[in-house]
């Protein structure tokens, strides 16, 4: 009896819920096929077959990030950065806010402030 309590208390406080074929974590109303409302958390590899969209819900690439993308490493303090700007149209390389490389619309590539090549 007391090992069915905490079950039911386990999947009460996750606030598991099924609504037609959709699964819920937190939420008791899930509007996809997994919905958790809150942070996940996976300590394994995970497999997606299809798009996976970060900003977006509808990616058009196998892994599509709406933003910047940074990297960091445990070691150091440096953090660079990936962007893109739709307004300027120049992707950029950063070290901790510094550009480092751009790369214009166009095929102009820029680095530590000096071109080093142009486009025929």
């Amino acid at each position: 009896m007391k090992k069915s309590l905490i079950i039911l208390h386990v999947l009460t406080y996750l606030a598991l819920a099924a609504s037609g074929q959709n699964v819920g974590i937190g939420t008791s109303s899930p509007a996809y096929k997994l919905d958790v409302a809150g942070t996940a958390h996976c300590s394994v590899s995970g497999y997606f077959d299809g798009a996976v969209g970060i900003g977006t819900t509808t990616p058009n690439y196998k892994l599509q990030v709406n933003r910047s993308i940074g990297l960091c490493n445990v070691t150091d303090t440096k953090a660079w950065a990936f962007n893109y700007s739709s307004s300027t149209n120049i992707f950029s390389v950063t070290e901790d806010g510094l550009a480092r490389m751009t790369i214009a619309n166009g095929g102009n590539v820029e680095t530590w402030r000096k071109i080093i090549t142009e486009p025929n």
